[in-house]
């Protein structure tokens, strides 16, 4: 669950550094963001699956996604405005799978939001029955 927990928070962490890439119209203009991403998300993933198995920094990770999601929440609506909010992120993740004429950015938004709802239920629901038994 731990690498679950790392996977759900550095996609969420390169999807803010994705979005200031977004932000600067020089560098959108000249690279592909939505490769970049996931780029800086395996990337992440990588460095903190290191530091993870040498100092364990993932025992509360539960809490921690929680308290990151609601932080990488707040930070994306400063960098971004609310409307762009609704297009921004399916628009970067469609360009880094180059399916641009593929998939839609509204079926793209639904899976976003899928994903991050059934993680954080994920590592919800093992630490709820831990407390219940």
């Amino acid at each position: 669950m731990k690498y679950f927990a790392v996977l759900y928070n550095t996609f969420l962490w390169a999807m803010i550094i994705a979005f200031m890439m977004f932000k600067n119209v020089w560098l959108e203009m000249r690279v592909n963001i939505g490769l970049c991403f996931f780029i800086i998300w395996a990337l992440l993933f990588v460095i903190f699956v290191f530091i993870n198995n040498k100092k364990n920094i993932f025992k509360r990770y539960t809490i921690f996604s929680l308290i990151n999601l609601i932080l990488c929440f707040v930070i994306a609506l400063i960098i971004l405005s609310p409307s762009a909010m609704a297009y921004t992120p399916s628009s970067i993740i469609r360009d880094g799978i180059y399916a641009l004429r593929k998939f839609k950015l509204n079926t793209i938004n639904i899976a976003i939001s899928v994903f991050i709802t059934a993680s954080i239920l994920i590592m919800l629901i093992p630490s709820l029955i831990k407390k219940r038994a």
